[in-house]
C-alpha cells in the first residue's frame, strides 16, 4: 500500500474507510477493493455521494469545488485517496 504523502491525510483516511464500510453494511454489500467502483458495487449512489462529500470536507477540512462534483472523481477508494491528498493544503 502506498504511504500517504500527507501524514494527516493518511491518519484520517481510516475514517473514510470506516464511513464507507458502514454505508456498505447498511446497503447489504461488501466494501470493494481500492480499484473497484463504489457505485457499481452499490456502496454509493448520487444521493450517498453528496453525504459522503460533506463527510470528506468536514473530516479533512477541505473545500470540494463545484467543478469536482462528479462521480468519476470518487469512483473508487483509490481515486478518493488521491483526490483527498491532492486537496490537502489547497
Amino acid at each position: 500500500m502506498k504511504e500517504a504523502a500527507n501524514p494527516k491525510a493518511g491518519e484520517r483516511f481510516q475514517d473514510v474507510l470506516t464511513f464507507l464500510e458502514s454505508v456498505a453494511e447498511a446497503q447489504g454489500v461488501s466494501l470493494p477493493s481500492d480499484s473497484e467502483s463504489l457505485f457499481d458495487q452499490g456502496v454509493l449512489d448520487s444521493f450517498g455521494l453528496l453525504e459522503f462529500l460533506g463527510f470528506l470536507e468536514e473530516t479533512f477540512d477541505i473545500k470540494i469545488p463545484d467543478d469536482d462534483l462528479t462521480p468519476g472523481k470518487f469512483e473508487t477508494i483509490g481515486r478518493i485517496r488521491e483526490y483527498v491528498e491532492s486537496r490537502m493544503g489547497h
